[in-house]
């Protein structure tokens, strides 16, 4: 699961082993399934990616997550935009089955769920085009995660000033006669 990510379709794997050490007790996948967490909190951040690059083409994961193999006129973009967007995972997490902590999607509810498929072609501009304002919004993030940390030096410098005199020197020089209250 550590390999999945919540914000953006790589896989990232960690380990290489031999596949008889991984043939029981892992979810098996292959290059260009499309990973999606089953349980419960993982599934609701949006943890999902596109396995791709694996050795031999193939990996193993956590039994906690989906396989979902597109076909040869799907996009595996296309499916991972598709399941990462919030009113697909909303709609996931009200059929949530199991106990409270342990809750998680179902199979049952990858296999029926239904969704408008345009032509290769279209799911190639529909692609680029969200990765392209996905790009924007990062990069918008980042930028406003700085903010904090701007403010903050800005706070401490307009501290400083009014501690040492320097932000009411001029009011000072212009009213030498005032005393302080």
């Amino acid at each position: 699961m550590s390999g999945v990510s919540h914000s953006g379709p790589a896989f990232n794997f960690s380990e290489i082993r031999q596949l008889a050490t991984v043939k029981k007790g892992f979810t098996h996948f292959a290059d260009g399934d499309v990973l999606m967490a089953k349980i419960t909190p993982s599934m609701e951040n949006g943890k999902a990616a596109i396995a791709c690059n694996l050795v031999n083409s193939l990996g193993c994961g956590s039994t906690e997550l989906h396989v979902i193999r597109p076909e040869s006129e799907i996009l595996p973009t296309f499916v991972y935009h598709y399941i990462h967007q919030e009113s697909f995972r909303k709609e996931a997490t009200k059929n949530m089955t199991g106990t409270a902590g342990q809750l998680r999607v179902p199979a049952s509810y990858i296999k029926t769920t239904e969704m408008a498929l345009p032509p290769l072609d279209e799911q190639r501009r529909i692609v680029a085009k969200l990765e392209k304002l996905l790009a924007k919004c990062e990069a918008s993030k980042q930028r406003l995660d700085k903010i904090p940390h701007l403010l903050k030096r800005f706070r401490q410098s307009i501290l400083a000033a009014a501690c040492s005199g320097h932000l009411t020197a001029d009011w000072r020089t212009q009213h030498p006669n005032t005393e302080p209250a």
